[in-house]
């Protein structure tokens, strides 16, 4: 932060200095047009360029005045849109003024008095909203919308005016120039406690002097809808006080539904809500709702009925149904006509005769049909044979050879004359050691290929054992196919853990030590960082694995696995899909590159470590079965409302928000957080509960 003070402060230092120089005899002719709040405003003739604009000074020289003035003048030279008033020239020395666009035309309150049609009025009102938008992107909130601050001049250009009383809001997300120590806020500068605003367009909480955000410019913009309908503000009364009560309990008078439109009276009332929560919560959605009236749809603010739906989907489609009814009349007409034919014709045709004949008709279909069906079948039983083979390719795949075996007899069930799935069970017959009868299959489909002469190789040996397959000279990818599935029924059978390490290396050409650990129920080959391939684990049936430190960016072969215990810490995987039907109790993410857990929802978890992860937030249902949580520096800034059963949480190195939550976890027993994070008031109140509140120091690792 102090970088960007310095930087901005040289920034404005320079443009002081540049704009001192070219002031002498840049503008001239000084006719004051008019006085605000904090300005005195000339029209001046520009001197370099030719035209004529708007020369702005402050209105008195104290400096609190001076302040306000060049607090206005950057924001609005900052707010850069076609329905902002531009800025052209600004000077913050010994001498400080503004130069901008020289207003032509005349305000909204002035168009207000004249009847206006609706489509010009939404023109006009969404421009406005535009430019709030942008605003309220920029981080900037208006707080002084009224007819009196909308320009309108008659080529149709709307400009919003006077951000004299605009407030600066920021969030995590947004950095903006103003961030800076030369732009104070209207408090730090007035000494005048008393509300700021318009009454009657102002929104209730800036008339409580309470908290402000971009719904009360909402507010502000529903009564300027208003205005334009009805000349008038919503909440217009006799005297201040009278309508500061009107605003605050939000009671709009009675007001002629017909001048205005059901879509644009929900889209004003929705604005003009007292409470924040029940307007719009941003510029985004009122200018949805806008885009929706301006295009014949119901805007979200409105409650209509299903005959509504259906005028608003004839304004939609007005030449369409046009044409549709007047195709249904033709279609009619037509229809009667023929019926009327075929009646007159039937009436001529002796019954006995067309008895027959449509008999006959009837027959001679349903022989047709039969058939037909007949035919289906035989196609539908073809085409089941590649659906078949796929599935056993698929289980081939991944390591279940049993499986593939029984997939690949399907197919060529159904369609002995399936090449594909010939070639696919001589390569099974390989893998279970019978080379007799994969060869018998290679030579009835003349492939003298690598494949074949590998089984070859085999077959010409008396007792043919795993490290022959292993060491066999060639290693082209079919022959390291062949070898990995053969080894792996071998290791099924033998239970030899060499020739699962031998599966291993075929699939990781890169592995050469191997550190493994298995038993049956467990598979680690955590910190072998050149490991990647781990479709055999679906054949396995495991309970537990580590793959953690490797670089495995695929577990597909967990989906649908009995698996209890995963730990994947610093492997490159984003997916978590396999994992959705897993009931799945201990799981290890930390490191990864994991930034959504909503796919866990349908598992049991006891145990989760999302340490350093993209995590924002952790769905509820996981919390019902959680016992242990560590998320140290993650992007969780929300505790969950309940967690039963948590008997552990880390929660280091995070900005929670709702820290007293903590207090609600009936299970919590240990508590590991920040030194400082919480305050001393809720860390006794754990204690006393019997949590253990260890508050590390930025030095120590859990």
């Amino acid at each position: 932060m102090v970088d960007n003070t310095s930087k901005w402060n040289e920034l404005f230092d320079t443009l002081h200095k540049d704009s001192t120089n070219e002031h002498q005899g840049h503008y001239s002719e000084f006719e004051e047009i008019g006085r605000g709040g904090s300005k005195i405003i000339y029209r001046a003739s520009d001197n370099l360029s030719g035209r004529e604009v708007a020369f702005a000074r402050p209105l008195k020289n104290d400096s609190i005045t001076t302040e306000l003035f060049l607090r206005e003048a950057r924001i609005t030279a900052y707010l850069q849109h076609p329905n902002i008033l531009p800025v052209y020239d600004m000077n913050d020395g010994e001498e400080p003024y503004l130069v901008c666009k020289l207003l032509r035309g005349s305000n909204l309150a002035k168009l207000s008095k004249k009847q206006q049609n609706q489509r010009d009025t939404l023109a006009i009102f969404r421009k406005i909203c535009e430019a709030m938008n942008y605003a309220h992107s920029r981080g900037v909130l208006h707080l002084d919308l009224k007819p009196e601050n909308i320009h309108l001049d008659k080529y149709g250009e709307v400009l919003v005016i006077d951000w004299g009383l605009a407030e600066i809001f920021l969030t995590e997300s947004l950095e903006s120039p103003l961030d800076n120590p030369l732009i104070s806020t209207r408090e730090a500068l007035s000494s005048d406690t008393t509300f700021c605003g318009t009454p009657g367009f102002m929104s209730p909480e800036q008339i409580c002097n309470q908290n402000v955000d971009v719904r009360s410019d909402v507010f502000a913009l529903g009564a300027l809808l208003y205005s334009i309908f009805f000349n008038q503000s919503p909440f217009h009364a006799p005297d201040l006080k009278s309508i500061c009560i009107k605003t605050q309990l939000g009671e709009i008078p009675y007001f002629d539904q017909d001048r205005m439109s059901s879509g644009f009276s929900a889209i004003m009332l929705k604005c003009l809500h007292a409470k924040k929560e029940d307007r719009y919560q941003n510029m985004r959605e009122l200018l949805d709702d806008l885009d929706a009236l301006q295009n014949n749809f119901i805007p979200s603010a409105e409650e209509a009925n299903f005959v509504h739906h259906c005028k608003m989907l004839y304004k939609r489609n007005r030449q369409s149904c046009h044409f549709l009814l007047a195709s249904f009349v033709l279609l009619i007409l037509t229809s009667l006509f023929y019926i009327h034919k075929i009646q007159e014709s039937r009436a001529d045709a002796l019954y006995a005769k067309g008895q027959a004949i449509q008999a006959k008709e009837q027959a001679e279909v349903y022989l047709q049909q039969v058939i037909e069906e007949q035919k289906q079948n035989e196609k539908l039983s073809i085409a089941l044979s590649p659906r078949y083979l796929n599935i056993a390719k698929e289980h081939w795949e991944y390591y279940e050879l049993d499986q593939s075996i029984e997939y690949c007899d399907l197919a060529l069930r159904v369609n002995p004359n399936n090449i594909e799935a010939k070639k696919m069970r001589a390569k099974l017959y390989f893998a279970y050691g019978d080379y007799t009868q994969a060869k018998n299959i290679w030579e009835l489909l003349n492939n003298s290929g690598q494949e074949h002469s590998f089984n070859q190789f085999l077959l010409d040996k008396k007792d043919p054992q795993p490290k022959d397959i292993y060491n066999y000279r060639i290693n082209s990818s079919p022959i390291k196919i062949l070898k990995a599935r053969a080894l792996f029924h071998s290791f099924l059978q033998s239970g030899n853990l060499e020739q699962l390490k031998q599966v291993i290396k075929i699939e990781n050409q890169k592995v050469t030590e191997l550190e493994l650990s298995y038993d049956g129920d467990l598979f680690d080959v955590h910190g072998n960082s050149h490991f990647i391939n781990n479709n055999f684990l679906r054949a396995l049936k495991l309970k537990q694995v580590n793959l953690s430190e490797t670089r495995t960016d695929n577990i597909d072969s967990l989906r649908n696995s009995v698996l209890k215990e995963l730990n994947i810490a610093h492997a490159p995987i984003w997916d978590l899909s396999p994992l959705a039907d897993c009931k799945i109790e201990k799981l290890d993410l930390s490191n990864s590159y994991i930034e959504g857990l909503w796919l866990l929802t349908n598992c049991e978890l006891k145990e989760l470590n999302i340490n350093h992860t993209k995590v924002r937030t952790i769905p509820y249902q996981i919390f019902t079965t959680l016992e242990l949580l560590s998320m140290n520096k993650t992007k969780i800034t929300e505790l969950p409302k309940h967690a039963p059963k948590l008997r552990i949480l880390n929660i280091t190195k995070n900005h929670i928000k709702n820290l007293p939550r903590l207090l609600s976890y009936p299970a919590l027993e240990e508590l590991f957080v920040d030194q400082g994070q919480l305050n001393t008031e809720l860390t006794t109140a754990l204690q006393d509960r019997g949590v253990q509140v260890h508050q590390l120091s930025s030095s120590s690792k859990r």
